[in-house]
């Protein structure tokens, strides 16, 4: 039996290396062509299987292969290969709460860039106390009064209503030269059962709506809420609020 020729010019080996570039270029082609279908982002692929939901941002979560979707306040949880959606808390083995940290971050996150222009101030003291309040919510009365005879506060105080009873009061408050005054004339409840002014302040009306919508973004559902010097204190805790601003002297 005769060994099969070689063509002039190509040895044995040359003809191997040959067969293997045809096999590497054919499965270069086959990933090229199916590559496409699953190089996606997170990002991409929501938007594809949840074309309605509108969120700020997607990010990793700690569990592997999930994504973290940001709406607002809320959190949701994304599988892309499985383009399902989950909502509600996610429970380490230790007990730890992931989701409810998490919020905890991304208030603080709003918190530092809430415009404090927009809030009604009142005091120059060197402790910094944004307040998110309802003027008729007997707790926000409540921890007002404590505040008010503080002489070392700089407040900022964003009006977060939880009843259609509260906004004549909050737009009187924005509508009034001294709207320091107001405030605290509205807290005492010295303008319990008056009957609504005419406001002739036009942007009133806007920074009301601005007010509301901060108290959403940072998750609120009740009042009063406060910052004192970067510590989130959630409810008229007034023992809690003491401790604070007693810990850091001016």
């Amino acid at each position: 039996m005769r060994a099969a020729k070689t063509p002039p010019g190509q040895t044995l080996a040359g003809r191997k290396d040959a067969g293997r570039r045809r096999v590497f270029w054919a499965f270069l082609g086959l990933v090229l062509t199916v590559l496409p279908a699953y190089a996606v982002t997170p990002e991409e692929a929501l938007r594809k299987d949840f074309p309605e939901l509108k969120f700020d941002r997607i990010g990793p979560s700690p569990v592997p292969g999930m994504a973290e979707v940001i709406v607002g306040p809320d959190i949701l949880y994304y599988h892309p290969r499985e383009g399902v959606i989950m909502t509600g808390e996610m429970i380490s083995r230790e007990l730890k709460n992931l989701t409810r940290q998490r919020k905890g971050e991304l208030q603080a996150e709003q918190i530092k860039t809430l415009p404090l222009d927009l809030a009604v101030r009142i005091g120059t003291g060197s402790h910094r106390v944004i307040e998110f309040t309802d003027p008729n919510c007997p707790y926000c009365r409540q921890a007002s009064k404590y505040l008010k005879d503080r002489m070392d506060l700089s407040r900022y105080i964003f009006f977060f209503p939880l009843s259609p009873r509260s906004e004549d009061k909050i737009r009187y408050v924005l509508c009034a030269p001294d709207r320091g005054k107001a405030y605290e004339d509205v807290m005492a409840g010295r303008r319990d059962g008056v009957e609504p002014e005419i406001c002739k302040n036009s942007q009133a009306g806007e920074i009301q709506k601005r007010h509301r919508d901060l108290g959403q973004r940072l998750g609120l559902e009740g009042t009063p809420f406060f910052v004192i010097d970067g510590e989130v204190v959630a409810g008229a805790d007034l023992p809690r609020m003491e401790k604070l601003l007693e810990a850091k002297k001016p």
